[in-house]
Parts: C-alpha cells; structure tokens; sequence
C-alpha cells in the first residue's frame, strides 16, 4: 500500500468528496480526476478503522457514473497484472458492471496483454493488445516499478505509465474517448474481501460469473485425449529438489497414459520461474508457437481442447475450469494462498461447468497409490477420475 494508508477513514472520506466536487468545480475531465481520487480510494482500504464498504461502493458509482457520461467509447484496463485476478475477478466484475449500468458492449475497449483478449466475449466490443505497444522488458520493469511503490501486483490507481499506454492507442488509430473504466474500481471494491474485514458474498454481490467463449484454435497440430500441463515456481510451490521430483514423475506417470501438452511459454513477463522438462515421448512442447502478444491465447486453445489441466495451483489453472474443464492444482506451501481466492474461483467453477481440485504433495501420493490417475475415468471422462474424489 501507498503511504497514506495510515490515513483514518474518516479523513479519507472527507478528502474523497472535497477532491471531487474541487475537480468538478474546474471543469477537469475524468482522465484527470483518475490519478487523484483511485489514491484516495487505496488509502481508504489500508484504512486502520473498520471497512467501509458502503461508502466505498458509493465512491465507485460515482466514478464509474462520472465515466459513463464521457462521450465516446471507453477503454475497460489497461489490465497489467495477475492473469488469476483477470479471470476470477475482473472479467465477471465487468460483467456485472455492463449489466448494472445498462451499457452496450460496443462502448467498451479492454486493453490486456499476452492474447488475454480471447476471455472478454461479448463482454465489450473490441479488445487492443498491449505487447503491440511495449516489450516484454519494458513490461517487466514497470510491474517491478509497481512493486516498490505499492508493495505489490495490484493497480490500485491508473498511473502515468498506463494512462501513457492509453493515449498511445488512440494515437494508433483504436477509438476510445476520455472515459476510462479502470482496474482500481475492482481492486478498491474487494480489497477488504482479500483483507478478510469482509466475506466473500460481497465478491459475489458484485460478479457475474459465466463459461469463457471458446477461443480461436491458433492453428495448433494438438494431439487427442492429451492433458495440458504447465509447471512453474511461486512461494506456494518454491523451487525445490522434492516439487521437481513430484512434477517429473507426474509427468511419467501420465505420459504413460495419454499424451502431455506442455503450456510453457519460455518469456520472461512476470515474476514466475517455469519448470521445463528434458523432454520424452508423450510430450508435446507448445513454447515455441507463443510470443509475447498470444501466449495467453494459446494456452486457452490448448487448454480448451485438453482432456484436463494440471500445474501449479495459481492463476492459470483457473482457466480451465472456465472452459468447462477439470483442473488439478498442487501447491506444496497452501500458507502462501489466500483461501478466499479459491473459494471465489470454485464459485465461479461450477457455473461455468468445471471443476478446480487444489492438492498438495502427501494428497498427489495417496491419489496415486489408490489408482486414481486410471485410464478408465469413469462417465465424467476427464481422464483424472476427479470424480472419485468427491467427499474427502
């Protein structure tokens, strides 16, 4: 969090409203006034006092109300930071927001990253692509920017850098006018959620969760019934001779059943380390048909078309749940995560028909040792049998 966020709320609150009806009074657009009141709004969530979720959803529908009313299209993002947050809870936070104010999707631009844009359907009516305007290094330096300012991933206000990316597309011909439904209004809105000041209901208050459309194929030679698979390193599952063990006989145990797609996409974007195996039979490696601007769409087809998902538990491994398929997350150190983060990601799981099964080291073992990793699955077909382990 910033430093202001020792503020009491009450003075935030105060500040709030002066700043907003100040800038009001002098006629200043709302590209401008979201530089100052998202700050605020951040500070109100480190606030030492109880939260103020009412008055912070109020702050919001004025922001949003204030956004709506510029003329033109709007730019939904930019979204620059976890691919989890994306899919669990800004996707179905704008479903809601289209749904709550009655606005057509052809006034929405999403701005993402990475071939993200594959997710946004009929969410808004154009999506612009953000590695057509900057480097992977470029990209990188300012997330690690955002890190030594606020201590974190999060967008908590639009700052100079994104609101620079924005003007950019307009300048490269992408229509948008001053109206700019960013980020910080999610992050701002649940931020006592993640705090746990709040239950997650108030997650669901404010969501729509729905089935990702199904995205474009990519021209990818898959092979059939295989399982798509991506490994990689975080806290929750640290870089150890024991989790690579695990990921390398995984990978032997399934292979020796049905083949393995390999969703590693060998760029350095973000902050995860990806386990990469020596290779073998049964092993399709999909790194080399991603770039920086359609990894994220090709992982979606892959897993789109995939038997199953298995990997470290995070957030790709809420994707395919989304697309209606069952995915086994491992995480060796469960005290890293959030449980509140999973709760939501089941929710939005089973409406959209898929299943998300979180496991750790000693679970993956017994699962094992029981046959549960057969050929034969069983009606449900996923060729993990996730069904055999309903009620443990």
């Amino acid at each position: 969090m910033s430093r202001s966020s020792s503020l009491p709320g009450s003075i935030v609150r105060t500040a709030y409203r002066a700043a907003a009806a100040g800038l009001d009074l002098v006629g200043l657009k709302a590209a401008v006034r979201t530089h100052v009141l998202p700050r605020l709004l951040a500070a109100a969530q480190g606030s030492a006092e109880a939260p103020m979720t009412d008055t912070t959803a109020a702050m919001i529908d004025a922001e949003i109300r204030r956004n709506l009313a510029e003329p033109g299209r709007l730019f939904v993002g930019p979204w620059t930071s976890e691919v989890g947050f994306e899919l669990i809870y800004w996707l179905p936070f704008l479903a809601w927001l289209r749904e709550r104010y009655d606005v057509p999707a052809e006034r929405l631009v999403a701005v993402t990253r990475g071939g993200a844009g594959v997710w946004y359907g009929d969410i808004v009516g154009e999506t612009a692509e953000l590695f057509d305007l900057v480097d992977p290094e470029t990209f990188r330096a300012r997330s690690a920017e955002r890190w030594r300012d606020v201590g974190g991933q999060k967008q908590i206000f639009l700052d100079e850098w994104e609101s620079d990316l924005l003007a950019r597309l307009r300048a490269r011909g992408v229509e948008a006018g001053q109206g700019v439904l960013h980020p910080y209004l999610m992050y701002a809105l649940f931020w006592a959620v993640w705090q746990g000041k709040a239950p997650a209901s108030l997650v669901d208050k404010y969501s729509r969760y729905a089935a990702l459309p199904r995205p474009p194929d990519q021209a990818l030679e898959l092979r059939d019934d295989f399982v798509a698979m991506r490994f990689y390193f975080r806290p929750s599952f640290p870089d150890t001779l024991d989790n690579r063990r695990l990921i390398a006989g995984l990978v032997e145990r399934i292979t020796s059943k049905r083949p393995v797609v390999l969703l590693n996409p060998r760029l350095e974007i973000d902050d995860h380390s990806d386990w990469l195996p020596a290779g073998g039979e049964g092993v399709l490696d999909l790194g080399a048909a991603m770039t920086p601007s359609n990894n994220l769409a090709v992982q979606s087809a892959a897993i789109a078309q995939s038997r199953a998902f298995i990997g470290t538990y995070g957030g790709l491994s809420y994707l395919a749940p989304l697309y209606g398929k069952p995915s086994l997350a491992i995480s060796t150190a469960p005290e890293h995560n959030l449980p509140v983060h999973q709760q939501i990601a089941d929710c939005a799981a089973e409406v959209a028909g898929g299943r998300l099964l979180v496991i750790g080291r000693r679970d993956l073992a017994l699962f094992a040792d029981l046959g549960l990793f057969d050929q034969h699955s069983g009606p449900s077909e996923t060729g993990l049998n996730v069904a055999s382990l309903e009620g443990w």
